[in-house]
């Protein structure tokens, strides 16, 4: 996971450049997921708010969030942990940048600075009215201070840009950022010009507002210095005075003017059309007030139309209700047709029963007496008559019955349209629909109960009319055979009686004519009433198609209210149980409340007792550290003290006479020991210390050892790998562990002249003796340069000249102790590449420490006085370096020859350099070679003069010197004091320019314990080499006249490695 921590000092540069990034392919910052309000920004504002940024400008910038803040920005972190590349965007990083440096070491700083010039600018668009621009200028000061420093003290985890180059170059920027720690970033989905336009007017007085506050252009020069260029391009032209600058281009100031009076007129009609929007405003608000009085009248009307649709929706129900009346009606309406029906097709039958009765009976009785004929005759005659009259009457009844009947079809069909349209509410229509069905049910039901009825009753009739036939016949019969009996006593009257007959003939055939028109009429009824009951079975099985689909309608509704009833059921079944659940839940949730409410309290009580603890535990390590310190001042002049409370040990029969040791609460020097514990051998009458390598006393484990369990401190001369090895471990030892070599015989002494020793005496005498000749052997080889941590503080190239600059802690030479020792070396190169010459630079804090006779042949840029000593293969400068004191002399040669155990050790260590390593160590054996030479004569000494920066000119001034000009060897400068084809070494004040200063290396390593091999020709060594101080890289490409030594005020505190 790699994260990018954008600031700036302007907010809007600051939103463009995170754009291009996300378009790259980095993701924007996740919230926390249990609170998605706590984002970076809310942390910004709770966390700057609580810490306002110092009003000094010599007070160290940037912000302590308090635990909790801190706790929170780690869940930030965490929130954003599976992403592989995101990051953020926000003025006030500026103030956090060493928190956050500090909480993640994969977190990258992108720095954008702005001239004072475009701060004005910026003011003057972005910021507030009324603002001050010495205000304006102080922020400026304080966040690009604060920037600045940041990037001085993380070189390898920030970048420093000009926030314009950045914005207009954009691909550059994802390229410089890729290579600098290896981002997947998509360059090609960036914006390319993303600057903002400025205008020539507005940069013209905020140029010269600039220029009127001189006390920033020391800041803003040194950020030329170090800021990055992109693309080839240098940093912005930076103001010093008004006059220092070019004449501004009329053509475009007066262009400038006409486009701000263009704005000014713009901004007139902007106005005027702001107070007509206003007047519309005004109006809209006026109609909006209109409008609701509007709506507040439509909402009575609406309540009053829901009154009125209330009283409707009574009066529909009244409605229905009448409605099921008439259908009851309506049925009641059927039944009676039904009926009518069937009692018109029974005096159909009877009026057919008659009609053939009396054909039959006319045709028997037309040769029988006219008397005779005629009474049965007159008597038929009345009783057609009177049936005739009956039927009549039934076909006036039949009449009066269709015509209800018609009028209760169309009823009906209106009650069955109104019906239709009630059916769409479910419950009112499967209730309307059942007692539909009901009703027809019980009219069907009632019908074909009627039909029985009629039906017997029918054949009852034709029974009884049956049996009054035969009678009749009979009666026929008897007045028959009475009849003929009488027929000749009546013969005679027949002829009297003829005329009559005659005329009761005619009577009789009128009356039959009579009876065929009324049989006519009755055929004519009787298809009237066929076609009335053919009409009466279509109603009826149209009805009855009806009353199947209503059938199935109501199943169907019924399944579908069964089915809903069902759904119902479960709905409130699920809903009790989730009021059961909720219920419980809830129960739950108040339980867990409490116990959360009784955990904060237990929380709360524990973080009071982790403060009291913290505290208590603070002041306690305060003390210890005053202590500590307090008791190294006072064991440090006296490195060979020894105590210990109780001594072990353990006898080996073995022919190196071991001795296992273990020394109880013990003290040697500055240390101190719980269990101290070691071993000692005798050879050729010389002791040695065995020193394990896991929890052992050594604090830098040599480099020679690294993959020895223990190491052998004997100094016994001898041939083969072994005893080159222990000499190489005796070179190797750094200062800490030399002064604990030298005090261990002392404390071993003392245990041997315990009066409870049991070993035997003449193992006594041996140790003793062989203890003294190491201490006289090791005493010998006090001439060495030895150290414990080992740090490169900078370094350069050119063509012609390499320089590193190192630092030693701490540095010891015979009895010279120094807590910090600096220096820088030059290798001054021909064209071929071949070593030429070289240059030990010494700054005057070396004065005393370890230099007794240290003088000043040199000046820096800043007029501070440094000492140059040249080597070259003809041996060392006479001038100088046999003007120094014989001490002296032997320092800077012990130090030449232990400057290949420092290389080796810094290649050891990954310890990156523009120069490759295999080449300083190369040049470190010649060097070693060139110091054994006595030195030349010395030749007449020339003035000394100041000398122009190493790595790039200084700001431009009337009498700085060109850079000099390219070669096949390094030229003089002319004001150099030094003899030679070399240019003076200049090294650089801390107050120097930062366009002066050295690049610092991309990596250094901190552990002591290296991981590659060294070099095949060189010796190895254990020194760790430490994190660097800032160092500045040069703007310029030209080539440099001298190398550049970094103050050692500017260097920051480093651990020691183990």
């Amino acid at each position: 996971m790699t994260t990018l921590c954008i600031a700036g000092n302007r907010p809007h540069d600051l939103a463009s450049l995170f754009d291009s990034f996300a378009r790259a392919g980095m993701a924007p910052p996740q919230p926390l997921q249990r609170d998605a309000n706590v984002t970076f920004a809310t942390w910004l504002d709770r966390v700057c708010a609580a810490h306002p940024a110092p009003e000094s400008e010599d007070e160290h910038p940037g912000a302590t969030p308090s635990r909790l803040w801190e706790q929170l920005a780690v869940d930030l972190m965490l929130a954003n942990l599976d992403t592989p590349l995101w990051g953020w965007a926000d003025v006030r990083n500026v103030e956090t940048l060493e928190f956050w440096a500090g909480l993640d070491t994969g977190i990258c700083f992108v720095l954008l600075c702005q001239t004072r010039a475009q701060a004005l600018e910026a003011m003057t668009v972005d910021g507030p009215a009324g603002q001050d621009a010495a205000a304006a200028l102080a922020t400026w000061h304080h966040r690009h201070q604060a920037m600045l420093r940041f990037h001085l003290r993380h070189p390898d985890r920030s970048i420093l840009l000009w926030a314009d180059h950045a914005l207009s170059h954009p691909h550059a920027l994802m390229a410089e950022v890729q290579r600098r720690w290896g981002l997947a970033l998509d360059a090609s989905t960036t914006s390319a010009s993303l600057a903002t336009p400025t205008n020539p007017v507005l940069h013209h007085l905020c140029a010269h507002i600039a220029a009127q506050h001189p006390q920033h252009e020391e800041l803003e020069h040194e950020i030329e210095g170090n800021a990055e260029p992109l693309d080839g391009m240098d940093g912005p032209d930076v103001a010093t005075s008004p006059l220092d600058q070019p004449a501004p281009d009329m053509g475009a100031l007066l262009q400038g003017y006409r486009t701000l009076d263009e704005r000014g007129r713009h901004y007139a009609q902007a106005v005027a059309q702001v107070e007509q929007r206003a007047a519309q405003l005004r109006q809209a608000q006026d109609d909006v007030q209109r409008l609701s009085r509007l709506v507040e009248e439509k909402t009575k009307q609406i309540l009053t139309a829901e009154v009125h649709l209330s009283a409707e929706v009574r009066t529909r129900q009244a409605a229905e209700s009448d409605r099921a009346t008439l259908a009851q009606e309506q049925g009641q309406l059927r039944q009676q047709l039904e009926e009518t029906r069937q009692e018109n097709d029974l005096l159909l039958e009877q009026l057919h029963g008659i009609q053939e009765e009396l054909e039959r009976y006319y045709a028997r009785q037309r040769g029988d007496q006219p008397g005779t004929a005629r009474d049965a005759l007159h008597q038929l005659s009345r009783a057609l008559e009177e049936k005739s009259r009956h039927i009549h009457a039934l076909e006036l009844r039949l009449e009066e019955e269709t015509r209800a009947r018609a009028e209760a079809v169309a009823q009906y069909a209106a009650l069955a349209e109104q019906s239709a349209r009630a059916l769409e509410e479910r419950d009112r229509k499967i209730k309307l629909m059942d007692n539909h069905i009901d009703g027809a049910a019980r009219a069907q039901a009632e019908a074909f109960a009627l039909h029985q009825t009629l039906t017997i009753r029918q054949n009852q009739e034709l029974e009884e009319q049956a049996h009054r036939i035969q009678e009749l016949q009979q009666r026929l019969d008897t007045e028959t055979r009475a009849r003929a009996e009488a027929v000749a006593q009546y013969a005679a009257q027949a002829e009297h009686s003829k005329q009559a007959l005659d005329e009761r003939t005619r009577q009789v055939q009128a009356l039959e004519k009579r009876i065929t028109e009324i049989t006519h009429q009755q055929q004519a009824s009787a298809k009237q009433c066929e076609a009335l009951t053919k009409a009466h079975a279509q109603d009826k099985a149209a009805l009855q198609a009806q009353q199947a689909s209503a059938t199935q309608e109501l199943q169907k509704l019924r399944a579908d209210h069964a089915a809903a009833a069902q759904e119902k059921t479960r709905l409130a079944d699920q809903l009790d149980q989730a009021r059961h659940a909720q219920t419980d839940t809830q129960a739950k949730l108040t339980e867990i409340q409490k116990e959360n409410d009784e955990i904060i309290r237990q929380l709360h009580l524990v973080q009071e007792e982790l403060e009291r603890y913290y505290l208590r535990h603070r002041s306690a390590r305060e003390e210890l550290d005053r202590l500590t310190a307090h008791w190294t001042r006072v064991m440090r002049p006296h490195p060979d003290w020894v105590y210990a409370e109780r001594s072990e040990h353990a006898e080996h029969d073995s022919p190196d006479a071991r001795v296992d040791w273990t020394f109880h609460q013990a003290s040697v020097g500055e240390r101190t020991f719980d269990s101290l514990r070691l071993s000692t051998v005798v050879e050729q009458g010389v002791a040695g210390l065995v020193l394990a390598h896991e929890g052992g006393p050594l604090l830098h484990w040599p480099l020679s050892a690294r993959e020895e369990p223990q190491l052998t401190v004997l100094p016994v001369r001898g041939e083969g790998h072994a005893a080159k090895l222990r000499a190489a471990h005796l070179l190797h030892l750094s200062a800490s562990d030399w002064d604990f070599c030298l005090a261990v015989p002392k404390l071993l002494t003392q245990a041997l002249d315990a009066p409870d020793q049991t070993l035997p005496a003449a193992r006594i005498h041996a140790l003793r003796e062989g203890l003294a000749r190491l201490l006289q052997v090791l005493h010998s080889m006090h001439g060495l340069v030895r150290f414990d941590t080992l740090s490169l503080v900078g370094h350069s190239s050119t063509p012609q000249r390499c320089v590193l600059a190192l630092r030693l802690r701490p540095m010891h030479f015979l009895h010279h102790r120094a807590e910090s020792f600096e220096f820088q070396v030059q290798a001054n190169r021909l064209a071929t590449g071949v070593l030429d010459s070289a240059h030990l630079i010494f700054a005057q804090s070396t004065l005393g420490a370890p230099f007794e006779g240290w003088t000043s042949n040199v000046p820096n840029t800043a007029g501070e006085p440094v000492m140059a000593l040249r080597l070259a293969p003809t041996g060392w400068d006479a001038e100088h370096f046999a003007a120094l004191p014989k001490a002296d002399r032997h320092f800077v040669v012990a130090l030449v020859a232990q400057l290949t155990v420092v290389f080796v050790a810094l290649q050891a260590q990954k310890v990156q350099a523009s120069t490759p390593w295999k080449d300083w160590i190369d040049w470190a054996n010649a060097l070693r070679k060139w110091a054994q030479h006595q030195p030349a004569p010395a030749p007449e000494p020339a003035a000394a003069a100041p000398v122009p920066p190493a790595l790039a000119p200084s700001p431009p001034t009337p009498s700085a010197p060109s850079a000099p000009p390219a070669s096949t060897a390094p030229q003089p400068t002319a004001s150099a004091p030094l003899s030679g084809t070399v240019a003076a070494p200049t090294p650089i004040a801390e107050d120097a320019p930062p366009a002066a200063r050295i690049r610092r290396p991309r990596k250094v390593a901190t552990s002591t314990t290296p991981t590659t091999k060294p070099h095949a020709a060189t010796v190895p060594t254990a020194p760790t080499a430490m994190p660097t101080a800032p160092v500045r890289r040069p703007r310029s490409s030209t080539a440099p006249a001298a190398p550049t030594p970094v103050p050692a005020a500017r260097a920051p505190r480093t651990k020691k490695g183990g």
